[in-house]
C-alpha cells in the first residue's frame, strides 16, 4: 500500500511541474489597444493587481503602461505596453 500511495504523490507532483511550466512559457497576447506579457521582475502569486502594476511601471527600458493580475491558479503578473498604430492620411 505504501508504494502505490508513492506513485501516485509522484504523478501528482509531476503533473503539478508540467502545469507550472506551461505557465512560464504563454507567449505574448495583444488585443486592439495593448500587448500583454509576463513581468521580467515580479516574484510569486499575483494577489494584488496594484502591486503588480507598481512592478510593470518600474521594469525599465519596456515603456509599460500598466500591468494586473490574470488568471486563478497560479495568477500571473501582466504587463501591458500600448500598441502604436499607423494612421494613413
Amino acid at each position: 500500500m505504501g508504494s502505490s500511495r508513492r506513485n501516485t504523490f509522484a504523478s501528482a507532483a509531476a503533473v503539478l511541474l508540467l502545469v507550472v511550466m506551461a505557465t512560464e512559457m504563454m507567449p505574448v497576447q495583444a488585443d486592439d489597444k495593448y500587448c500583454y506579457f509576463l513581468s521580467r521582475n515580479f516574484k510569486g502569486w499575483c494577489s494584488k493587481s496594484s502591486s503588480c502594476e507598481s512592478v510593470c511601471l518600474d521594469e525599465a527600458p519596456y515603456n509599460n503602461t500598466g500591468g494586473q493580475c490574470r488568471g486563478w491558479f497560479p495568477a500571473r503578473c501582466w504587463c501591458n505596453r500600448a500598441l502604436h498604430t499607423a494612421t494613413t492620411a
